[in-house]
C-alpha cells in the first residue's frame, strides 16, 4: 500500500515529499561523514601507517574517485531496479568496506578499501539527486536543492569537531567504528520506511541505458554546469585536504581545536546555502551566480596579498576562508538547479552522469592538491584562483543559459 501510493500519485503533498526525500538524504549524511569525520586524525594516521602526508591525503582522493566513478552504475540500477534497492545495496557495500578498513594497517589496502567505501557511497549521491528530481520541479526544485545543501553543509561543519574529540579520547579507529554503527542504523531505517519513488517509465528507459547516456553526454548544459559545480566543490575540498596538516603542523593546533575551527569556518557555507534556498526567487539565479563567484575571486586575491605579507597569522587564513565558504554555499545550489533543469527525464541516468563528472573532477583535483606544499596557504590560494578563473570563463561561454 505504502509503496504503491507514491507510484500512483505523482502530485503528492509537499510535506510528504519532503519526508521521503529526507529518508533518502540519510545516505548522503553517511557518505559525507566518510569524508569529514576522520580529517582531524590525518596527521596521526600518517604516523600509524608509517607513511607520508601525501598518501594519507590520497585516501580522500580514492574515496572521492569511487564516489564519482560508480554513480553511472548506480544510475542504471536506480532506473532498472528502483531507488530503494539501489540505496540498500550502497549501505551494504559501505558496511563491508568500513569493516575491511578497521582490519588493515597497510596504507595500500587502506587506500583500496577507501575506494570501495566511496564507490558504495556513490549510491547515496545518485539517490538523493534522483529523489529530488522525481518529486520536485521548477523553482521548487531549486529551493529544495538549497534546503538540502544547507542540511548537507551541517555534516562537514559538525563532523570534524566530533572527529577531534574522537581522536583525542579514542584514536583514529573509532571514526570508522562510528561509521559502521551509523551505516547499520540507516540501513534498517531505509529497509523499514523508505517508499519507492521511481517513475513507471524508468524501467523501460533503463533498457536504452547506453543510448540515453550517450544523449546526455551530448547535453552541453548538463555537462557544463556539472563541471562548474565540481570546480567550485574542488576549491573547498582542496582546503579540506591541506587544512589538517597546515593547521596542526604549522600552527601547532590540537585535533580538538582543529575540529572547532573547521566548524566555525564551515558554518558560513550553511549560511550561504540558506540564502539560495530562501531568496532564489527574489535574487534570480543569474545574479546570484555572478555575484558569488566574483566574491570568491575577490576574497582569494585578498588572502593572497595578506599571506604574502605575513603567512604566520592564523586569521589571515580563517577569515577569508570563512567568506569564501559563504559564497560557495550560495553558489552551489544555484548551479545545481541549472544542471537539474537540463534533465527532462531519465533522472537516474542523468543525475548519475552529473555525479560522476562532479565527483571524478573533484577527486582528480584533490589528488593534485595532495602534491601541493602545505607549509603555507599560498599554494592553495594560487590553485583556487586558477579554478575560479576557469569557472568565470565557462560561465562566460554559457552566459545565455544563466
Amino acid at each position: 500500500m505504502f509503496y504503491s501510493h507514491i507510484r500512483k500519485n505523482r502530485r503528492l503533498d509537499l510535506a510528504y515529499r519532503y519526508k521521503v526525500t529526507t529518508l533518502v538524504f540519510l545516505g548522503t549524511i553517511l557518505g559525507q561523514l566518510g569524508i569529514d569525520l576522520y580529517t582531524p586524525s590525518m596527521p596521526i594516521m600518517r604516523i600509524a601507517f608509517h607513511t607520508t602526508s601525501s598518501y594519507i591525503q590520497m585516501s580522500l582522493t580514492t574515496y572521492l574517485f569511487g564516489y564519482g566513478a560508480l554513480q553511472i552504475l548506480f544510475g542504471y540500477t536506480a532506473d532498472r531496479f528502483g531507488r530503494r534497492p539501489t540505496l540498500l545495496i550502497g549501505y551494504a557495500g559501505f558496511f563491508v568496506a568500513t569493516l575491511l578498513i578497521l582490519n588493515t594497517h597497510n596504507i595500500v589496502y587502506f587506500l583500496l578499501f577507501r575506494l570501495l567505501q566511496g564507490g558504495s557511497g556513490a549510491a547515496f549521491q545518485v539517490m538523493i539527486r534522483a529523489a529530488i528530481r522525481d518529486l520536485f520541479s521548477g523553482i521548487e526544485l531549486t529551493k529544495v536543492s538549497g534546503y538540502y545543501s544547507t542540511a548537507w553543509a551541517l555534516i562537514p561543519i559538525l563532523a570534524p569537531a566530533l572527529g577531534g574529540y574522537i581522536q583525542h579520547y579514542f584514536g583514529w579507529h573509532m571514526h570508522f567504528e562510528v561509521l559502521l554503527v551509523i551505516c547499520t542504523l540507516f540501513f534498517i531505517i531505509t529497509w523499514l520506511l523508505l517508499p519507492e519513488t521511481k517513475p513507471r517509465s524508468a524501467t523501460t528507459e533503463a533498457d536504452r541505458f547506453l543510448s540515453i547516456l550517450y544523449q546526455y553526454c551530448k547535453n552541453l548544459d548538463l555537462i557544463s554546469f556539472a563541471i562548474i559545480a565540481a570546480l567550485n566543490n574542488l576549491i573547498l575540498f582542496a582546503y579540506v585536504t591541506i587544512a589538517p596538516f597546515l593547521l596542526q603542523d604549522s600552527f601547532a593546533i590540537s585535533p580538538i581545536k582543529f575540529g572547532w575551527l573547521v566548524l566555525s569556518v564551515t558554518l558560513f557555507y550553511m549560511a550561504g546555502s540558506l540564502i539560495t534556498g530562501r531568496f532564489a526567487e527574489k535574487l534570480g539565479s543569474r545574479k546570484l551566480i555572478i555575484t558569488t563567484i566574483s566574491l570568491i575571486i575577490l576574497i582569494l586575491l585578498i588572502m593572497l596579498i595578506l599571506n604574502t605579507i605575513n603567512n604566520h597569522v592564523l586569521y589571515f587564513i580563517l577569515i577569508p576562508i570563512a567568506i569564501m565558504f559563504f559564497a560557495s554555499g550560495a553558489f552551489y545550489p544555484a548551479i545545481a538547479g541549472k544542471a537539474y533543469t537540463a534533465i527532462k527525464n531519465n533522472a537516474g541516468i542523468a543525475v548519475a552522469l552529473y555525479g560522476t563528472i562532479y565527483m571524478a573532477t573533484t577527486a582528480i583535483g584533490v589528488g593534485l592538491t595532495a602534491l601541493l606544499p602545505h607549509i603555507t596557504i599560498l599554494a592553495f590560494t594560487y590553485f583556487a584562483l586558477c579554478l575560479s578563473i576557469l569557472i568565470i570563463l565557462i560561465l562566460f561561454i554559457l552566459r545565455t543559459k544563466l
